[in-house]
C-alpha cells in the first residue's frame, strides 16, 4: 500500500516527486514558515534549449540529461528539501531555512556543473548543457500564498531566460529593474507589488488578446462548413487534457492550447474549392492541402511570442514513423506538442470535423484507430495519456479500447 501511494507522487523517468505533490508541499512549507518564521526559498529550474536537442538528437538524449539533472538535485539538497520534476524540462526545489543568499550560491553551483555535462551521441557527437534558474524567497519576497511563490520563481525564471539563458536571476532583481525604470512612483509596497505582478504579466496578456482575436478569424474560415465549426477550440481542449495527464508545465500548457487553436490557421491560403469538395481530392489537391502546416507556420513565425506554438504548427501533420510531412520528422526528432496536436485533430476529424466527407465515427471506434495507428502515425505516449483522458471523462469505456495493442506499443517505443 505504502509503495502505492510514493508511486502515485513520483515521476516516472527521474523518481523524483511530481508536479501535484510539489504543489501541496509548498503550501504546507510556506504555511510552517509563516507559523515559526523563517525563510523559505523555491528555486524554478529549466534546461536551455532542451526541445532542439530533442528535435536533433532525439528523445535518449534528452531523457539522459533529465535525469542526470535529477541526479544532482539530489545529491546537493538535503533530506529536509523538496525536489520535484515540476513538468517536462523544469524542476523546483523548495528550501526551507534558506534565504536568498543560500538559494543563490545552490543555484549557481547547479548552472555551473550542467556546463561540465557531455553526452556523446552514437554518430560521435558531443551535446553539452547549460540552466536557467528563477529563485523566490520568503520571506523578502512579498509571498502570502504557494501560488505567489511559485509565480515569483517562474517570473524570475522568464527573466533568467530572457537575459540570455544560463542564468540565475532572482525576483527581488525583477523588482529592483522595475522600480529603476519608474523611480517616481511612490506607492506602498502592497501596491508597488501588485503592479509589478501585473506589468510582468503584460506579455502574456498581449499574447492572450492575439489568440483572442485569431479565433474570429478561425471561426470565420471554420464557419464555411458547419461540419468543421469548432474544431479548433476542440483540439485545444483535448491538448490540455493530454498535457496535465502526462503532467507538463503551464507554461507547456498554455503553448500547446496555443498550437491547438492555431494549427489550421494556414487553411486560409488555400481555395475553398479544395477545403469544401465534399469527394476525394485529386493528387494536385492534395499536394496544394499538404502546404498548409508551412503557411500557417510562416503566418505565426514572425510574431515572436509564438514561436514555439509556429514549430508546432510546421510539424502536426509529422508522423511517429517518419512517413509524415513537411519534413519526414521521426519520433522524438517530432516537438511534443506537434505530436500531441497530431492525434487531437485526428480524434476530432474521426468524430465530428470530418462528417462531410466520411462517416463519423463513435469515441470507441476513435480511439480504437488512434491505437491502431500508435507507433506509426501517432506517438504511443500521446495515445496513452489521450485513451486515459477519455476514460477519465467517460467517453470510453475502460474495457473499451485494446489495451493489449497500446501497451505492446508503448513497449516498442521504450525499447
Amino acid at each position: 500500500m505504502a509503495e502505492g501511494l510514493e508511486s502515485h507522487v513520483r515521476d516516472g523517468l527521474t523518481g523524483l516527486y511530481n508536479h501535484r505533490f510539489f504543489q501541496e508541499k509548498c503550501a504546507e512549507e510556506l504555511e510552517r514558515a509563516g507559523r515559526y518564521r523563517y525563510p523559505l526559498s523555491c528555486l524554478m529550474i529549466d534546461i536551455d534549449h532542451f526541445g532542439q536537442v530533442n528535435d536533433r538528437h532525439g528523445l535518449e538524449v534528452g531523457d539522459w540529461a533529465l535525469k542526470e539533472l535529477a541526479g544532482f538535485l539530489m545529491v546537493h539538497v538535503r533530506r529536509t528539501d523538496t525536489v520535484a520534476r515540476f513538468g517536462g524540462k523544469k524542476f523546483a526545489a523548495l528550501l526551507p531555512h534558506v534565504s536568498y543568499a543560500g538559494a543563490q550560491t545552490l543555484a549557481e553551483r547547479l548552472r555551473t556543473s550542467m556546463l561540465k555535462l557531455r553526452y556523446t551521441t552514437h554518430e560521435g557527437q558531443a551535446v553539452t548543457w547549460s540552466v536557467s534558474v528563477g529563485i523566490s524567497s520568503y520571506p523578502e519576497d512579498p509571498i502570502d500564498q504557494k501560488g505567489e511563490m511559485l509565480f515569483f520563481a517562474e517570473k524570475a525564471l522568464d527573466r533568467a531566460k530572457a537575459k540570455g539563458h544560463n542564468q540565475v536571476c532572482l525576483y527581488d532583481e525583477v523588482g529592483k529593474e522595475f522600480d529603476k525604470e519608474v523611480p517616481s512612483i511612490k506607492w506602498e509596497g502592497s501596491q508597488m507589488t501588485e503592479l509589478r505582478r501585473r506589468l510582468i504579466d503584460i506579455s502574456e496578456m498581449s499574447k492572450r488578446a492575439y489568440i483572442e482575436a485569431t479565433k474570429a478569424l478561425i471561426n470565420a474560415l471554420e464557419a464555411k462548413d458547419r461540419h468543421t465549426l469548432g474544431h479548433a477550440a476542440r483540439v485545444g481542449q483535448i491538448c490540455v487534457l493530454v498535457a496535465q495527464s502526462m503532467e507538463l508545465s503551464q507554461e507547456e500548457i498554455r503553448i500547446f492550447e496555443h498550437a491547438g487553436l492555431l494549427h489550421d490557421i494556414g487553411k486560409i491560403c488555400v481555395d475553398d474549392a479544395i477545403l469544401l469538395k465534399p469527394s476525394a481530392l485529386s493528387s494536385g489537391e492534395y499536394e496544394e492541402m499538404k502546404e498548409h502546416p508551412l503557411l500557417g507556420y510562416q503566418i505565426v513565425k514572425p510574431i515572436k511570442f509564438l514561436s514555439e506554438e509556429a514549430n508546432i504548427i510546421l510539424h502536426h501533420h509529422e508522423w511517429f514513423d517518419g512517413k509524415g510531412y513537411p519534413d519526414g520528422l521521426k519520433g522524438g526528432n517530432i516537438p511534443l506538442g506537434a505530436r500531441i496536436v497530431s492525434a487531437a485533430d485526428s480524434y476530432d476529424t474521426m468524430r465530428l470535423a470530418g462528417a462531410r466527407y466520411q462517416r463519423i465515427m463513435t469515441s470507441r471506434e476513435a480511439a480504437g484507430e488512434l491505437i491502431r495507428c500508435s507507433g506509426t502515425q501517432f506517438d504511443p505516449e500521446v495515445v496513452f495519456h489521450f485513451v486515459r483522458c477519455l476514460v477519465k471523462k467517460g467517453d470510453l469505456d475502460p474495457s473499451g479500447y485494446d489495451q493489449t495493442k497500446l501497451n505492446e506499443s508503448m513497449k516498442l517505443r521504450a525499447a
